[in-house]
């Protein structure tokens, strides 16, 4: 049941990268999969370095003109995710020491000011002129996220795995480590 469900979820996002009016519902049934207080999904022109469609759920609702207008580009974690393949999901904290993140005014004056401490991103799509990002973001305090809708976003179709190995080598208990640790 719970495998279906992640599958539905999974579903949602891809059929609401084609249709906007969706992700709405794509949107929220992330947040309730992964135990997430917030999620969203951007449309980035990667000629202009600027977001031309953004849909965001839960803290950071308050805060998109802020983001558009001015923290789009103080934003280190969308480079940062424009950097790996397509379909690796990153999370913020993984990518930023704690070091850089105390003095990060994108992340102090955006993230913690909104109660978010972390986040999940991917790149579902990208052309040499766009690029489709998505992620969830983790509240302050809150308790670790669910990973089976990462877990399962990431691992390649059964009939193309060959192993019980994961992608990129890693066992599934190598990926479950990696994403319940906090």
């Amino acid at each position: 049941m719970r495998f279906e469900r992640s599958r539905l979820t999974i579903s949602s996002i891809y059929d609401a990268a084609l249709v906007p009016d969706l992700w709405p519902a794509a949107l929220q049934s992330v947040m309730d999969e992964v135990g997430a207080v917030g999620a969203h999904y951007g449309v980035f022109n990667k000629r202009t370095e600027s977001a031309e469609w953004l849909s965001q759920s839960g803290p950071l609702v308050e805060l998109e003109a802020d983001y558009l207008s001015y923290y789009h580009a103080l934003d280190r974690h969308r480079p940062m995710i424009a950097a790996v393949p397509v379909g690796r999901w990153l999370r913020i904290s993984e990518c930023l020491p704690e070091t850089v993140l105390r003095r990060d005014e994108w992340y102090n004056d955006y993230l913690l000011r909104a109660g978010i401490d972390d986040a999940l991103g991917v790149r579902l799509f990208e052309n040499a002129s766009h690029a489709v990002l998505f992620g969830v973001t983790h509240g302050i305090d809150q308790a670790p996220f669910t990973v089976s809708i990462v877990r399962e976003a990431e691992a390649p179709p059964e009939s193309e795995s060959g192993s019980e190995e994961g992608p990129k080598g890693h066992s599934d208990g190598q990926r479950r480590a990696r994403w319940d640790r906090r």
